[in-house]
Protein backbone atom coordinates (compact mmCIF):
# COMPACT_ATOMS: atom_id res chain seq x y z
CA UNK A 1 0.00 0.00 0.00
CA UNK A 2 1.38 3.39 -0.97
CA UNK A 3 1.89 5.84 1.52
CA UNK A 4 -0.84 8.30 -0.35
CA UNK A 5 -3.18 5.35 -0.84
CA UNK A 6 -2.71 4.49 3.31
CA UNK A 7 -3.43 8.26 4.08
CA UNK A 8 -6.64 8.12 1.96
CA UNK A 9 -8.18 5.25 4.20
CA UNK A 10 -7.15 7.65 7.22
CA UNK A 11 -9.39 10.35 6.04
CA UNK A 12 -12.11 8.11 4.94
CA UNK A 13 -12.29 6.58 8.18
CA UNK A 14 -12.02 9.88 9.95
CA UNK A 15 -15.10 11.21 8.11
CA UNK A 16 -16.98 8.43 8.77
CA UNK A 17 -17.08 9.32 12.19
CA UNK A 18 -19.06 12.78 11.34
CA UNK A 19 -21.97 10.50 10.14
CA UNK A 20 -22.37 7.75 7.94
CA UNK A 21 -22.27 8.70 4.14
CA UNK A 22 -22.13 7.63 0.72
CA UNK A 23 -19.24 8.16 -1.58
CA UNK A 24 -21.06 11.41 -2.92
CA UNK A 25 -21.53 12.90 0.34
CA UNK A 26 -18.20 11.66 1.24
CA UNK A 27 -16.73 13.45 -1.49
CA UNK A 28 -19.26 16.51 -0.43
CA UNK A 29 -18.35 16.40 2.81
CA UNK A 30 -14.47 16.73 2.86
CA UNK A 31 -14.92 19.70 -0.14
CA UNK A 32 -17.06 21.57 3.13
CA UNK A 33 -14.79 20.50 5.80
CA UNK A 34 -11.01 19.51 5.63
CA UNK A 35 -10.34 20.30 1.90
CA UNK A 36 -8.68 23.31 2.78
CA UNK A 37 -5.35 21.33 4.00
CA UNK A 38 -6.39 17.51 2.90
CA UNK A 39 -6.68 17.49 -1.21
CA UNK A 40 -8.32 14.05 -1.72
CA UNK A 41 -8.97 12.39 -5.21
CA UNK A 42 -12.39 11.59 -5.97
CA UNK A 43 -11.41 9.11 -8.02
CA UNK A 44 -9.83 7.35 -4.80
CA UNK A 45 -12.44 7.98 -2.69
CA UNK A 46 -14.67 4.60 -3.80
CA UNK A 47 -11.85 1.98 -3.75
CA UNK A 48 -11.12 3.03 -0.50
CA UNK A 49 -14.23 2.46 0.81
CA UNK A 50 -14.45 -1.05 -1.20
CA UNK A 51 -11.19 -2.17 0.40
CA UNK A 52 -12.22 -0.81 3.63
CA UNK A 53 -15.57 -2.93 3.82
CA UNK A 54 -13.74 -5.77 2.36
CA UNK A 55 -10.84 -5.68 5.59
CA UNK A 56 -14.13 -5.49 7.82
CA UNK A 57 -13.67 -1.80 8.84
CA UNK A 58 -16.57 -0.73 6.96
CA UNK A 59 -19.75 -1.64 6.44
CA UNK A 60 -22.03 -0.21 3.42
CA UNK A 61 -26.00 -0.57 3.45
CA UNK A 62 -28.02 0.00 0.07
CA UNK A 63 -30.35 3.11 0.22
CA UNK A 64 -33.27 3.65 -1.94
CA UNK A 65 -34.98 6.98 -1.73
CA UNK A 66 -35.49 9.61 -4.27
CA UNK A 67 -33.12 9.64 -6.85
CA UNK A 68 -30.65 6.50 -7.60
CA UNK A 69 -30.14 3.62 -5.23
CA UNK A 70 -26.79 4.50 -3.07
CA UNK A 71 -24.49 2.95 -0.25
CA UNK A 72 -24.11 4.40 2.83
CA UNK A 73 -21.46 3.68 4.88
CA UNK A 74 -20.17 3.65 8.51
CA UNK A 75 -17.43 2.44 10.98
CA UNK A 76 -17.28 -0.82 12.22
CA UNK A 77 -16.31 -1.33 15.67
CA UNK A 78 -12.63 -2.82 14.04
CA UNK A 79 -12.31 0.91 11.86
CA UNK A 80 -12.82 2.46 14.98
CA UNK A 81 -10.07 0.81 16.44
CA UNK A 82 -7.85 1.41 13.67
CA UNK A 83 -8.69 4.92 13.76
CA UNK A 84 -7.77 5.56 17.28
CA UNK A 85 -4.53 3.65 16.40
CA UNK A 86 -3.88 5.50 13.68
CA UNK A 87 -4.78 8.83 15.80
CA UNK A 88 -1.87 8.16 18.27
CA UNK A 89 0.38 7.23 15.61
CA UNK A 90 3.17 10.36 15.25
CA UNK A 91 2.22 12.21 11.69
CA UNK A 92 4.48 12.65 9.00
CA UNK A 93 5.64 15.92 7.62
CA UNK A 94 3.19 18.15 5.85
CA UNK A 95 3.33 17.46 1.96
CA UNK A 96 1.39 19.69 -0.49
CA UNK A 97 -1.93 19.44 0.39
CA UNK A 98 -1.70 17.15 2.84
CA UNK A 99 -1.08 17.33 6.29
CA UNK A 100 -1.73 14.17 8.98
CA UNK A 101 -1.45 16.45 11.66
CA UNK A 102 -4.00 18.49 10.76
CA UNK A 103 -6.14 16.12 9.89
CA UNK A 104 -5.18 14.28 13.23
CA UNK A 105 -6.24 17.24 15.12
CA UNK A 106 -9.06 17.53 12.89
CA UNK A 107 -10.69 13.99 14.56
CA UNK A 108 -9.38 14.97 17.96
CA UNK A 109 -12.47 14.46 20.02
CA UNK A 110 -11.62 10.35 19.27
CA UNK A 111 -7.66 10.35 19.66
CA UNK A 112 -6.43 9.00 22.94
CA UNK A 113 -6.10 11.53 25.71
CA UNK A 114 -2.56 13.95 25.73
CA UNK A 115 -1.51 12.47 22.47
CA UNK A 116 -2.64 15.03 19.96
CA UNK A 117 -0.60 17.32 22.03
CA UNK A 118 2.46 15.34 21.54
CA UNK A 119 2.48 15.52 17.82
CA UNK A 120 2.07 18.91 18.07
CA UNK A 121 5.05 19.75 20.53
CA UNK A 122 7.00 17.83 18.28
CA UNK A 123 5.53 19.81 15.18
CA UNK A 124 6.49 22.80 17.42
CA UNK A 125 10.09 21.92 17.84
CA UNK A 126 10.65 20.77 14.59
CA UNK A 127 9.41 24.01 13.09
CA UNK A 128 11.18 26.09 15.68
CA UNK A 129 14.88 24.51 14.79
CA UNK A 130 13.64 25.22 11.05
CA UNK A 131 12.74 28.73 11.71
CA UNK A 132 16.09 29.21 13.28
CA UNK A 133 17.80 27.80 10.23
CA UNK A 134 15.74 30.36 8.46
CA UNK A 135 16.63 33.47 10.36
CA UNK A 136 20.72 32.10 9.95
CA UNK A 137 19.96 31.80 5.86
CA UNK A 138 18.89 35.21 6.25
CA UNK A 139 21.21 36.61 8.20
CA UNK A 140 24.03 35.35 6.19
CA UNK A 141 22.15 37.24 2.99
CA UNK A 142 21.79 40.52 4.49
CA UNK A 143 25.39 40.98 4.04
CA UNK A 144 25.61 38.82 0.47
CA UNK A 145 26.72 41.74 -2.29
CA UNK A 146 24.98 39.56 -4.92
CA UNK A 147 22.27 41.77 -6.60
CA UNK A 148 20.19 38.76 -6.37
CA UNK A 149 20.36 38.24 -2.40
CA UNK A 150 17.26 41.11 -2.48
CA UNK A 151 14.90 38.24 -3.84
CA UNK A 152 16.56 35.65 -2.11
CA UNK A 153 16.01 37.16 1.46
CA UNK A 154 12.33 37.87 0.65
CA UNK A 155 11.90 33.91 -0.26
CA UNK A 156 13.32 33.37 3.34
CA UNK A 157 11.25 35.87 5.23
CA UNK A 158 8.46 33.85 3.39
CA UNK A 159 9.14 30.93 5.10
CA UNK A 160 10.26 32.58 8.26
CA UNK A 161 6.49 33.88 8.52
CA UNK A 162 5.70 30.42 7.51
CA UNK A 163 7.19 29.26 10.28
CA UNK A 164 6.30 31.67 13.26
CA UNK A 165 2.67 31.31 12.27
CA UNK A 166 3.09 27.60 12.34
CA UNK A 167 4.60 27.68 15.83
CA UNK A 168 1.94 29.93 16.79
CA UNK A 169 -0.74 27.78 15.94
CA UNK A 170 0.75 25.00 18.10
CA UNK A 171 0.94 27.11 21.22
CA UNK A 172 -2.87 27.65 20.50
CA UNK A 173 -3.73 24.15 19.67
CA UNK A 174 -1.35 22.92 22.88
CA UNK A 175 -3.56 25.58 24.85
CA UNK A 176 -7.23 23.88 23.77
CA UNK A 177 -5.84 20.48 23.88
CA UNK A 178 -4.25 21.10 26.95
CA UNK A 179 -7.52 19.83 28.61
CA UNK A 180 -7.13 15.84 29.00
CA UNK A 181 -10.57 15.37 27.61
CA UNK A 182 -11.77 16.72 24.36
CA UNK A 183 -14.60 18.28 26.25
CA UNK A 184 -12.34 20.37 28.33
CA UNK A 185 -10.48 22.20 26.04
CA UNK A 186 -10.45 25.68 26.10
CA UNK A 187 -11.43 27.66 22.97
CA UNK A 188 -9.29 30.38 21.59
CA UNK A 189 -10.69 34.26 21.04
CA UNK A 190 -11.11 35.36 16.97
Amino acid sequence: MTDRKARTRYAVLGMLTIEPMSGYDLAATIDRTIGHFWREGYGRLYPTLKELTAQGLVVGRAESGRGPRRTVHQLTEAGWAELRRWLATPPGPPQAGRDDLLLQVFFARHAPAGVLADHVRRRREVTAALLARYEEIASHLRADPSPDARGWHLTVRHGIHLAGASIAWCDEALEVLGGSEPEAARWPST
